[in-house]
């Protein structure tokens, strides 16, 4: 009877259990046999790194959740979601306290119907831009023909955490005078450019008689309304109180609005 020769194997360490980052000692406490994949290369130590811009940094967005999509399911009809991670309120109704840190950044931009890897909307910075293109601003009512463009603002805001918010990685930011904040960004369009972005430009114009936006603390929250094709929900913002001369200073050192 003939005996089978047994196949002799070596078993490779798992590579998932060797992070280099993470290995402690030097280089030489990683094992010889630790097989890299094809085309990558352990990091080196005291490796030059590019300078860091805008664009390696995550910028957070504020969201309101809406009877369309997930988010209002989620987290709730009327709330405001931060960067779709974090609620902040709960429902319709409930108030954050906020900050706009600098003038909103107005444009207009082209009116395109949503969809998942479908093209991003034009951006336009004058009137003149949006009629070079062929495209309108207003309701053509011969034709019952719908606005192809909408103005569109971009805020730059600084949220107070909210009461009752368990403590949260993304309100981690600690402003003397005003607590744990947390810094997003707010793009109004539509109608919350008419609810939100027009009281910010009257504010600033007439109501603060040249004090900068930064110098006052809104009061935001949503409110439900009847459109076209179902109800939506509307953010409201109104005045809540001025900041101190030493809040605004340190606003303006720390994010450098000078």
């Amino acid at each position: 009877m003939t005996k089978k020769k047994e196949t002799e194997t070596t078993e490779s360490p798992v590579v998932d259990e060797v992070n280099p980052l993470e290995t402690p000692g030097d280089a030489s406490d990683v094992p010889a046999a630790w097989e890299k994949p094809e085309g990558e290369n352990l990091p080196v130590a005291g490796e030059k790194s590019a300078p860091l811009d805008r664009e390696d940094f995550l910028r957070p967005k504020v969201h309101l959740g809406q009877r369309t999509g997930d988010l209002g399911t989620q987290f709730g009809l009327g709330s405001f979601i931060l960067n779709k991670e974090i609620g902040m309120t709960k429902a319709a109704g409930e108030e954050l306290k906020i900050i706009v840190l600098r003038h909103p950044t107005k444009y207009f931009m082209e009116n395109l119907e949503y969809e998942v890897n479908g093209p991003l909307p034009k951006r336009y910075e004058s009137v003149e831009e949006v009629e070079e293109a062929g495209l309108t601003l207003s309701w053509d009512n011969v034709n019952n023909i719908a606005p192809t463009a909408c103005r569109a603002a971009r805020v730059l805001l600084l949220i107070l955490k909210p009461e009752g918010l368990p403590e949260d990685p993304g309100f981690s930011m600690i402003i003397e005078g005003l607590g744990n904040c947390a810094l997003a960004e707010w793009l109004l369009i539509h109608s919350s450019y008419k609810s939100v972005a027009t009281r910010l430009f009257t504010a600033e114009q007439v109501d603060l008689k040249g004090q900068p936006l930064v110098s006052l603390m809104w009061k935001l929250k949503s409110v439900e309304r009847k459109g076209k094709k179902g109800p939506f929900y509307l953010p409201t913002i109104s005045p809540d109180q001025r900041l101190s001369d030493e809040v605004v200073e340190t606003l303006k050192t720390t994010f450098n609005l000078r």
